[in-house]
């Protein structure tokens, strides 16, 4: 690789959760699909460096949600 992108790094996580109660029920602890985007970069000798992180929160559907009325 180039050697002006020694010391640089990349990095990527998906996350994707599925899950139903009795009868069907949603549940409402499932959190939605989430993205996080990162970028790094440590010094050659560690005297300094720096990560950056950017997430992506999909929206719940509807049908995955439910309201308790008394």
């Amino acid at each position: 690789m180039a050697k002006f992108m020694d010391g640089f790094n990349l990095s990527y996580k998906y996350t994707y959760q599925k899950g139903r109660m009795n009868g069907n029920i949603p549940m409402n602890a499932i959190q939605p699909k989430t993205m996080v985007y990162g970028l790094g970069y440590d010094h050659p000798n560690h005297k300094f460096g720096f990560d950056f992180y950017t997430t992506h929160v999909a929206s719940k559907n509807p049908e995955d949600t439910y309201i308790y009325v008394l």
